[in-house]
């Protein structure tokens, strides 16, 4: 006798969207959710209709809006944050970082004309 098929009821479902929310790869959420790939595969492509990768980008993506979210309240109060968040969103860059002009030896090669020029987009 073959055991029972395994189903998911809402405490599964919200456990599973949970899981890819704190970006858990599928392993972790096999083993979190005590079945195999292939039965987390089927269980996947029941409830939303689509394979397990789409489905997992989905509800990624809430977790990455998310966390997103917190960073940017943290800026408020952490300059640090809002000195990163300016950085990898606004092209921001350090001025620690700048090249003087002409390079160090004082002399201009095409490469500083063209990390000049570069600059300046």
């Amino acid at each position: 006798m073959s055991r029972p098929k395994k189903t998911w009821i809402g405490k599964e479902t919200e456990q599973f969207e949970a899981l890819c929310k704190i970006q858990c790869s599928k392993v972790e959420i096999c083993a979190v959710m005590s079945v195999t790939d292939k039965t987390l595969d089927r269980l996947v492509k029941e409830k939303y209709g689509q394979p397990f990768d789409k489905v997992q980008e989905h509800f990624r993506s809430y977790g990455k809006a998310s966390l997103l979210r917190s960073q940017f309240k943290l800026a408020e109060r952490n300059p640090s944050m809002a000195i990163w968040l300016g950085k990898q969103f606004l092209g921001q860059k350090d001025p620690s970082m700048r090249r003087p002009p002409g390079g160090d030896n004082g002399g201009s090669s095409k490469l500083d004309q063209f990390l000049d020029e570069a600059d300046e987009l």
